[in-house]
């Protein structure tokens, strides 16, 4: 890897004046008169910092608690020493004056230089004491105890043996130093120890004192690798420092014993083993984003390792391609040919980071164990001195595939083997598709055959928390012991995955008990799938596949022995049986959903295949944003998308998405002309006018409208993003106008409004309007009687939803729920509208349901004036036209729209709120209640029957709490057996019975006719009759 290498060396200023009660005389060195000359000296220290963990804080051996200063004649023999507590007016202070052409103040570092940035300020301290004039050796001696230690000679001093301390790295902290005439700084102040003469009155002579050890922070840039590369930072140790060091003489460790294997460590996560490798590890490097950079900023404090003086000399390049004609000099692991254990430097000081490398591009898909080695020294190439005293800055550099060549690092992948990443995601929606990377070693075998199985396929949210039945904090059902119905290896036809192309937005069959399972393993069978062709540069079909599901082989590469592949996975249909709930989109907002796919692979001559897994993601639902409005006249502000997600179920704020890999986003259908994405990098050589970013940056972009457009007229586009190295999109639909529109040719011209009273429509698509009961459009129900927060970051129970006291209408009035009339005949239309076109009747319903051209998705809307995507859920949810700050407010609903690439109504979209509260119908069976589920006011029940058990179709579990919407329609059809059965009917699958609404399952994404048994108290039979309060949408 490349990377920045600096080195300063940090001093500890030990400065003596000599300060004499005399006047000052001036003598030649040669002359030296009889008296005696006082000395002064300076130290300044602080409180230790404690050791964080594993490793030392930076100033943890910058303290200094003892002092011994020690004469020599000129022969080197020892005269006197002075302790601390001997020395006279002793005197402690900090030194922060550096002279102002000090190199690090302009950013310079320079390793003649103590730091100011990173160390600024040092010990200082002054004392005095009397000497008789003469020439003399003097040296200080700090954070040593000397009792006992032959020192007699200056020799026997600097060849004093220290021992390093692992139990403590503050008793590291021994220094040592000499004494001149001159206050030198700079590079020169360390200039070999000289005899000085003291022949003056008043003399003054200075010291620097240096650490007998020296101190490395590390830190990592990833600015340079490529898209689809991670690596997973795990520890970073310094290796075979020195066990011993002299005190003043060089050190040269010249066999294993004097050397300690395993030094401090840097442990980047918590815990015995490490956490998983995925988006919330805590030191993970990726190319954008927040995770582009780790590790320390080599400041003064920073964690640091220390060691002692290693002086190894030269030696060879320790680049790893020194001549650089881009071949590895010394590549390969231990044991290789042509591996060279330590650049040649077998007692050399070296650092070790071990890290987990993905790689999911492909072509070059692998995982794995990592390791990257570097040799300490004073410079990149042939310096192999760690010298003591100074602080070494290292940046390892991640470039490319993250295995740059200055740095020796070990990876190995199994040959022959097959390589998967470790995860990989898939879009939340029904129907969709990505591209799953295989990279197969051959070894010099022939590929017979590869194989991948569905081994776990889940419906649940992973991570989500699960208690006993009925547990408010319950988020799903798991099912019982004797059946664990959320088990995916043991009931994968449930789960959201398969290995075969879907088409069947719903699956239909009677058999609520097997039917997942029949449809699942019938031809071909949607967990398992055989691969037998392998040329290179195709693709290819399987048995039973349909023709455009097609897996590919990549080009050859420079290995021969190396195939590389994508094979697609889907995600299944939007309904896998109505009754039962399973369903191929992932419908929550705060989890994902997992499957593991095992990859196998037979070559000949071994007897067995060889096989890997990989985990699948079904990524969260992502609902905010979902789609922008604009008036006809309304240009500016751009809306700011940023693609928001919920950390868990009981949150109260969005956070922003950062992609698992590239991203872009672009105007897919639609109007091209109707807007621009800018606020992102503009990307070359993809879709016209697309912007993106890299892997692990958030996914946030600018929507730019171009121009207005004409009084009486809609203009609609859809923007397409594809995240997590486009393996994933999402949908944003963009309209401007109100216009009435139609969705297919024929089909009636779709209000974008909600009816807000008798005559008037909503004023917005954002409103939600009225609720109305059966047959008044008199007495409608204004929408501020509609707020409740029970689904704002909250997990109601269900005792936690009540019936409404005095409801205010739109008028002002205020009435009992009791109180507002309703037309008692379900069978009968009795709306009698005569505003603006007519209210929408079943049939309009049905022929947006029945079209293949026509799908629905769920989310958040924002309109005129909201400049940004929300994070605070209230906000994001909560548009009502009595709130002051409704502008920079969202709505919650269904976007029903035209998917066609091409003609009059590509892109088409007409939206349904579903209220504020998220719960758009009041309910008669509980007299009035704001609640969307129809039928349910509790927890979905344990039944021996499983057919009528909860056990049959878990997602109904909580269905009683869930977002979602009911819209009458304006005349109730008798839908019958015969009608329903009709294949290619207009009402082909519908329940049977009198249909009187349609329905917006939030939750589910369903979009469904309802029957009157679910909006109407008591229709069949005696007692208190009533109806439910719903939203309608009026056509033309």
């Amino acid at each position: 890897m490349r990377f920045n290498f600096l080195y300063i060396t940090l001093v500890l200023g030990l400065l003596l004046g000599l300060v004499s009660c005399q006047d000052d005389r001036l003598y030649d060195d040669s002359v030296i008169p009889e008296g005696e000359t006082l000395v002064s000296a300076t130290l300044n220290f602080e409180s230790f910092t404690p050791a964080l963990e594993s490793r030392a804080a930076g100033d943890a051996i910058k303290a200094i608690k003892t002092l011994s200063i020690l004469i020599y004649d000129t022969d080197g023999n020892l005269l006197e020493t002075h302790t601390k507590d001997e020395l006279t007016d002793y005197k402690e202070e900090t030194n922060t004056n550096y002279p102002e052409d000090w190199p690090d103040k302009n950013g310079v570092d320079n390793p003649g230089y103590p730091e100011q940035g990173v160390e600024g300020s040092t010990p200082r301290a002054t004392f005095k004491f009397k000497l008789p004039m003469g020439r003399y050796y003097i040296y200080a001696v700090a954070n040593y105890d000397l009792t006992g230690k032959d020192v007699s000679t200056v020799e026997k001093l600097k060849n004093i043996k220290l021992t390093w301390d692992k139990t403590a790295i503050a008793n590291n902290s021994e220094m040592f130093g000499y004494f001149t005439l001159t206050n030198t700084i700079g590079a020169d102040k360390f200039q070999p120890d000289a005899p000085i003469t003291l022949n003056k009155s008043v003399s003054t002579i200075h010291s620097w004192i240096k650490r007998a050890a020296s101190k490395i922070t590390i830190a990592y840039d990833a600015k340079n690798m490529k898209n689809g590369v991670f690596v997973y930072l795990k520890k970073a140790t310094i290796k075979d420092i020195p066990a011993s060091c002299f005190l003043g003489a060089d050190n040269t460790p010249s066999s294993a014993d004097d050397l300690i294997a395993e030094g401090e460590s840097f442990k980047y996560y918590k815990g015995d083993t490490p956490p998983a490798y995925d988006e919330k590890y805590p030191a993970r490097l990726t190319r954008g984003g927040k995770t582009s950079t780790f590790g320390s900023d080599h400041a003064e404090k920073s964690d640091a390792l220390f060691f002692y003086e290693n002086m190894q000399g030269k030696g060879k390049d320790k680049r790893q391609d020194a001549n650089g004609d881009n071949i590895l000099d010394a590549p390969g692991l231990p044991g290789d040919e042509k591996y060279v254990l330590k650049d040649d430097k077998p007692y050399g000081t070296y650092i070790e980071v071990e890290a987990y490398y993905v790689q999911i591009n492909a072509g070059h898909v692998s995982q794995g164990d990592i390791k990257y080695r570097f040799m300490l020294g004073k410079d990149v190439t042939t310096d192999y001195n760690a010298e003591r005293n100074h602080h070494y800055k290292l940046t390892l550099k991640f470039n490319g595939n993250a295995n740059d060549v200055d740095w020796h690092i070990e990876y190995k992948e199994d040959k022959p083997g097959i390589e998967l990443p470790l995860r990989y995601y898939i879009s939340y929606l029904y129907n969709h598709s990505t591209m799953l990377p295989v990279k197969i070693n051959t070894g010099g075998r022939k590929v017979e055959w590869m194989r991948a199985d569905i081994i776990e396929n889940n419906w649940k949210p992973d991570g989500a928390p699960v208690y006993p039945y009925k547990d408010p904090n319950s988020i799903f059902y798991n099912g019982t012991e004797a059946n664990p119905i959320a088990d995916g290896t043991k009931y994968p036809y449930n789960g959201f995955l398969s290995l075969h192309k879907t088409t069947d937005t719903r699956l239909i069959s009677s058999d609520n008990v097997n039917g997942n399972k029949t449809f699942y393993e019938k031809a071909p069978k949607r967990g398992e799938r055989i691969y037998k062709n392998f040329g290179f540069d195709n693709s290819y079909v399987t048995d039973g596949s349909v023709s455009d599901d097609k897996y590919n082989v990549l080009p050859e590469n420079d290995d021969p022995n190396q195939i590389n592949l994508e094979i697609p996975l889907y995600t299944r249909a939007k309904q896998m049986i109505k009754a039962t709930g399973y369903t191929g989109n992932n419908p929550y907002v705060a989890y994902q959903r997992t499957a593991r796919v095992k990859v196998s692979v037979k070559l000949s001559g071994l007897a067995e295949p060889i096989s890997e897994e990989v985990e699948i993601r079904q990524v969260r639902r992502i609902v905010n944003p979902k789609g922008v409005y604009r008036d006809v006249n309304t240009t500016n502000p751009d809306f700011k998308v940023e693609l928001k997600v919920q950390e868990g179920e009981e949150s109260t704020e969005f956070t922003t998405l950062a992609s698992e890999g590239k991203w872009k986003a672009y105007v897919v259908v639609g109007d091209r002309g109707l807007v621009t994405l800018n606020g992102a990098t503009a990307i070359s050589g993809e879709e016209d006018g697309a912007v993106g970013g890299d892997i692990g940056s958030d996914i946030a972009f600018n929507i730019h409208f171009n121009n207005t457009t004409p009084v009486g007229q809609s203009k609609f586009a859809i923007v397409r993003v594809e995240y997590h190295n486009y393996s994933c999109y999402h949908l944003i639909f963009v309209r401007q106008g109100d216009a009435p529109t139609a969705l297919f040719s024929g089909g009636a011209k779709w209000h974008a409004k909600n009816l807000r009273t008798a005559t008037t429509e909503a004023e917005s698509p954002l409103d939600e309007g009225s609720l109305f009961k059966w047959g008044n459009l008199a007495e409608p129900i204004d929408a501020k009687s509609n707020q409740s927060d029970l689904n704002y970051g909250k997990i109601p129970a269900p005792g936690d939803f009540k019936a409404p006291g005095n409801l205010t209408l739109v008028d002002g009035t205020s009435k009992a729920w009791s109180a507002i009339a309703f037309e008692k005949d379900f069978k009968k239309a009795t709306f009698n509208y005569s505003g603006s076109g007519r209210i929408a009747e079943l049939d309009d319903y049905a022929k947006l349901y029945q079209n293949a051209s026509i799908e629905q998705g769920y989310g958040v809307l924002y309109g005129d004036g909201a400049t940004e995507t929300a994070k605070d859920i209230d906000v994001a949810y909560g548009y009502g036209y009595y709130r002051g700050d409704k502008a920079s407010c969202g709505m919650r609903g269904c976007f029903v729209y035209n998917k066609s690439e091409t003609g009059e109504y590509s892109g088409v979209s007409v939206f349904f709120p579903i209220g504020s509260s998220g719960y758009g119908n009041r309910k008669s069976k509980e007299d009035g209640t704001l609640r969307y589920s129809s039928t349910r006011d509790n927890y979905f029940p344990e039944d021996p029957t499983f057919t009528s058990s909860v056990e049959c179709r878990p997602l109904f579990y909580d269905l009683y709490r869930r977002p979602g919407a009911v819209y009458w329609i304006n005349t109730p059809v008798n839908v019958t057996k015969e009608l329903s059965n009709a294949s290619g009917g207009i009402y082909n699958s519908f329940d049977v019975g009198y249909t009187n609404g349609w329905d917006f399952n939030y939750f589910t994404f369903d979009f469904f006719p309802i029957t009157y048994g679910n909006v109407f108290k008591s229709p069949w039979g005696d007692g208190p009759y009533d109806s439910n309060a719903l939203f309608i949408r009026c056509v033309d």
